[in-house]
């Protein structure tokens, strides 16, 4: 019986991974729903053109020559090295990883116990692991912010903070719980708790970054970024 109760469970945990992974897949395959994207309209109309070439205006000017070179050697793909830095790369992992992680964490008091600890469990381990690198190893250091956006930027690393130091402590919590407290109802219970303080905190951290982005302006084509590893 034992057993078949452990198969069962980890048919239950593959047949979850699977799932989740269906979903993400699915997710990057519609994420603009099926809208219909124009390219950028020629900036020479027909009549511009005709009205250049009658006054003898027939040639591209150098800078238009010089963009269309740089824009036919660009990949559809950019690799790494293109990027100013590669937090946005890495960002959304924890971001997705610690939500899910308090879902499958907060269903396991109701069903399927064992098999969804060991999702969460993952879940929380590569959360915090994506978290950790992207505020450590990927932090963008900026330069030239206005008051405000700096401002911004504060919330964002205060809200990334709290992110990285309440998983890490979820993540310990539970490893404790899963193989040596047996999954102890009180264990679990401040797990849900530390993992709700995460995925809030990580919630927040990602609405600054986008406000940073793209309200503020930093970080499009490295603006406001430093190259080197300098302070902010």
């Amino acid at each position: 019986m034992k057993i078949q109760n452990n198969q069962r469970s980890i048919t239950l945990f593959l047949s979850l991974l699977t799932l989740l992974a269906v979903i993400f897949i699915s997710s990057a395959a519609y994420a603009h729903g099926g809208e219909k994207h124009e390219k950028k309209k020629d900036s020479v109309t027909q009549s511009e053109a005709g009205s250049n070439l009658q006054h003898g205006h027939d040639h591209e000017d150098d800078h238009g020559n010089a963009d269309m070179r740089m824009q036919a050697g660009k990949k559809v793909m950019a690799p790494l090295s293109d990027f100013p830095n590669l937090h946005p790369l890495l960002v959304h992992f924890p971001v997705v990883l610690l939500v899910l992680a308090l879902f499958t964490q907060l269903f396991s008091f109701f069903v399927y116990r064992e098999a969804l600890s060991w999702v969460t469990l993952l879940l929380l381990l590569f959360g915090f692991a994506g978290a950790w690198v992207a505020s450590e190893y990927a932090h963008p250091h900026t330069t030239g912010l206005s008051d405000f956006a700096y401002k911004v930027l504060l919330e964002h690393e205060r809200f990334a903070s709290i992110t990285v130091w309440s998983s890490g402590i979820a993540l310990l919590l539970k490893i404790v719980s899963h193989f040596f407290l047996k999954m102890k109802l009180w264990a679990e219970i401040l797990v849900a708790l530390l993992l709700i303080v995460s995925a809030s905190a990580v919630s927040l951290a990602g609405h600054h970054g986008a406000q940073l982005v793209h309200i503020e302006g930093v970080g499009p084509m490295g603006k406001h970024l430093e190259s080197g590893d300098h302070e902010h």
